[in-house]
């Protein structure tokens, strides 16, 4: 039995009041060394050399929550490889080469909360291969999976799901049937263009919301429909073109007060905080957009192509804080435009195509704590004079 004082060889111990924390990092090790202290409740293996993880792999260590073989290098897992370690609770699997996994690779794993598997080369999950876990997040980033009942149908309990930078092409509102208590989804970098009509229906708990780098052109109204408790919505890096702002026949069908906002539209919604829009083909900005995503704190709309700041948009936007207007085609700011935004705190215009700004946006600017004007055309002159002392 080791002792609670022990350390493995080329590795570093430190003690902490919850138990040992074993670090072996970068020791280009090819097998797990002994002498694990009785306490340990972390082991780092990470960037090491362990192709294949058998039961025999890791010593029984009853204390053992955290384990860590990112950059393994690891192919090839056996089944109940972890079943021996009752108290695991987080275990990192990202950045091996490994192509599949049986259904019973990680069974006997209790107690496991969070899993992270991103950045391997998996294709597919079998059935079983989650069966009896408890997980609250899973990480199945940087993979080549897509979307099926097989996948999900075992995720109930999971309320973070990372899904980005797969080969999912198409999405169903029946895929997240089976996971009712998602409070954070990312679907990031994938293949999608369209967004069902139905994506929200088994998604009420859903909070945040990734589908940013697809190639999302257009979305349904009826998409966003059923999450009533989304605060955070990004559609950045998509092939969005306009925001459509005819929402009325949406307004009136809906039968229940909160539903969710999306990038393209903004149906009412007592929540949503954050909305991106960056790096999209926006031009135009019509104010009644946004009439229904009047609680939005924080609009990012950088990276498009919008030509000027609608003189009424800040009357729709009266808890606005944060407004990234950066790398667009603006080339005047008048104080009409800004006057409405009361609350705004954070100001954004970078990279435009502002030469001079006017004094009378003196006292909007006195109300800001951050002012970026960097990256434009700014004509220096007596006409800046004050701008310049504001800054000092």
């Amino acid at each position: 039995m080791p002792s609670a004082c022990a350390c493995p060889e080329r590795c570093a111990c430190l003690t902490l009041p919850q138990g040992t924390r074993v670090h072996c990092r970068y020791q280009l090790m090819n097998q797990v060394p002994d002498g694990f202290p009785s306490d340990t409740f972390e082991i780092d293996f990470g960037h090491n050399i362990l192709e294949t993880i058998t039961a025999n792999t890791f010593p029984t260590l009853p204390n053992l929550q955290r384990l860590l073989l990112d950059f393994c290098q690891v192919k090839q897992i056996h089944d109940f490889a972890f079943s021996h370690l009752q108290s695991l609770k987080y275990l990192r699997l990202s950045d091996n080469k490994i192509t599949r996994i049986s259904d019973y690779a990680f069974d006997g794993l209790n107690t496991i909360e969070e899993l992270h598997l991103d950045l391997n080369e998996l294709e597919q999950i079998p059935k079983g291969a989650f069966n009896g876990l408890e997980l609250e997040t899973l990480s199945l980033k940087g993979n080549r999976l897509f979307l099926d009942d097989t996948l999900m149908s075992v995720l109930t309990k999971v309320t973070k799901l990372d899904l980005s930078h797969n080969t999912i092409f198409f999405l169903d509102g029946d895929n997240f049937k089976h996971t009712p208590n998602l409070a954070s989804l990312d679907i990031s970098g994938n293949n999608i263009e369209i967004l069902p009509d139905n994506l929200g229906q088994h998604l009420s708990n859903l909070e945040v919301l990734n589908l940013s780098s697809n190639k999302i052109s257009s979305i349904s109204f009826k998409a966003f429909r059923g999450m009533t408790n989304l605060r955070e919505l990004w559609l950045n890096n998509n092939r969005i073109q306009v925001i459509p702002g005819d929402m009325e026949d949406l307004i009136q069908d809906l039968s229940m007060e909160n539903v969710c906002t999306n990038a393209t539209n903004f149906t009412r919604n007592v929540g949503l905080q954050a909305l991106s829009l960056e790096g999209n083909y926006i031009k135009d900005l019509f104010p009644e957009e946004f009439a229904f995503a009047n609680t939005l704190k924080s609009l990012i709309l950088r990276h498009n192509l919008i030509e000027s700041i609608p003189k009424r948009l800040g009357n729709y936007l009266e808890f606005l804080t944060i407004l990234d207007l950066s790398g667009n085609l603006i080339a005047y700011v008048y104080p009409e435009d800004l006057e409405p935004f009361t609350r705004l705190e954070v100001l954004d215009l970078r990279s435009n195509l502002i030469q001079s700004i006017s004094s009378e946006m003196q006292p909007f600017f006195v109300t800001l704590e951050a002012l970026d004007l960097r990256k434009n055309p700014l004509y220096c002159n007596c006409e800046l004079h004050w701008l310049v002392e504001w800054y000092r």
